[in-house]
């Protein structure tokens, strides 16, 4: 009796064990697939949200930086969910990290958007635009086209 208690506990300890392990990294090629197709689709994403929202003013600008501020966040989690080939986790840790930046500029746009603050505002955009390009070179750098070819 008691071996199959010692025996039931091992086996729970394995079985649990099991789960908490990380996840494995994905090969390139899938990697890469999937972190294009993210992009893809949030790229879509925010392409028809400029159609709806037609940012052409402050208020609308606002606007569109808000809804488009939870799609970001959403991307950013989506793409956190991915693990990258070890070769190339480094470039993506600094990717993503350059994302959440880009993320947190939103909030502040909208708001010195709101108050009809153009020099904040201008100011904030050219911080956003900023890191565009070493995202853009990040993306390349992983091979990441989908990434590296944002609508414009």
């Amino acid at each position: 009796m008691r071996r199959v208690v010692v025996l039931s506990l091992l086996a729970a300890l394995c079985v649990g064990a099991a789960a908490v392990q990380r996840a494995e990294a994905l090969p390139p090629k899938q990697f890469r697939a999937r972190a294009n197709a993210l992009c893809t689709g949030y790229y879509a994403d925010l392409v028809a949200l400029a159609k709806r929202i037609r940012p052409r003013d402050l208020a609308s600008l606002a606007a569109f930086q808000r809804a488009g501020h939870a799609r970001a966040v959403r991307f950013v989690r989506q793409l956190k969910q991915l693990i990258p080939p070890s070769a190339l986790a480094a470039k993506y840790r600094r990717f993503i990290a350059l994302l959440e930046k880009s993320n947190t500029l939103d909030g502040p746009i909208v708001a010195a958007a709101s108050r009809g603050d153009t020099a904040a505002l201008s100011r904030l955009l050219a911080r956003e635009a900023a890191l565009d390009r070493p995202l853009l070179l990040l993306a390349r750098s992983l091979s990441l086209t989908a990434c590296a070819s944002p609508p414009r």
